[in-house]
């Protein structure tokens, strides 16, 4: 008797594991977006999965845009940012070192001055799109951290560079590509979800 006691206990343990992963294997409602999701998020995107880690907003020149700091294979992390220009705008980036792109802040202040310029990086010519003073509010919170940013595209808006200059005397730089909606996939919002 005890012993199908064990197993019956045993049987109802899997079927609720199975049915927790299975869970995670179907993706959300419909209608979701990228908006909804948050910390500890599941999303696909081009078929790799991604832990959400954070999300951020940016708000400056009455624009407002978001990112998602994620995690995926071997624990790299990228960055999925997204704003709302008539349509939705998605970008995924890696972290760079600045110094690899080979530019000065002289070079970056023409740039600004002009609201033009263009350079080369690994065989793609990027040329100035935008760039001006935000706020970073990590993790969306209510106090923002100022900055100010250099935005660059390739002419076929396949490639993109970011490029951030802090209070605190710092650079920091990202390169990726954009991305399609369709290339997105939500498994889970959060970790309740």
């Amino acid at each position: 008797m005890g012993i199908f006691v064990l197993l019956f206990a045993v049987l109802i343990i899997a079927g609720l594991i199975w049915l927790l992963l299975r869970k995670k294997n179907v993706p959300d409602l419909p209608g979701s977006s990228l908006d909804d999701v948050g910390p500890s998020g599941v999303i696909l995107v081009k078929g790799d999965g991604y832990l959400v880690e954070q999300k951020n907003r940016y708000a400056g020149g009455g624009e407002e845009s978001f990112e998602l700091k994620l995690t995926g294979d071997e624990d790299v992390t990228f960055w999925l940012n997204w704003y709302r220009d008539g349509g939705l705008i998605v970008t995924i980036t890696q972290e760079v070192d600045f110094d690899e792109l080979e530019l000065t802040s002289a070079d970056l202040d023409m740039f600004d001055s002009q609201q033009i310029g263009e350079f080369d990086f690994d065989g793609v010519v990027y040329h100035l799109s935008a760039s001006g003073e935000s706020q970073l509010y990590e993790n969306c919170q209510s106090n923002g951290e100022p900055f100010y940013y250099w935005d660059f595209g390739d002419e076929e808006h396949k490639h993109v560079i970011n490029i951030q200059y802090w209070d605190r005397n710092t650079y920091e730089a990202s390169i990726g590509g954009y991305i399609q909606e369709s290339d997105i996939e939500i498994y889970s919002m959060t970790e309740d979800s």
